[in-house]
């Protein structure tokens, strides 16, 4: 039994990731540059 789970996990995990795009976005948020514009100083 203990074999097969691990076979099960790693094989789930690539059934969700299969055919998706994973964007890795880097740099401010629009609403972090809109909150810090309205705050004085």
């Amino acid at each position: 039994m203990r074999s097969s789970l691990v076979f099960t996990v790693p094989a789930s995990g690539d059934r969700i990731t299969y055919q998706v795009n994973i964007l890795e976005m880097n740099g401010d948020g629009y609403r972090l540059a809109q909150s810090r514009a309205r705050k004085p100083g």
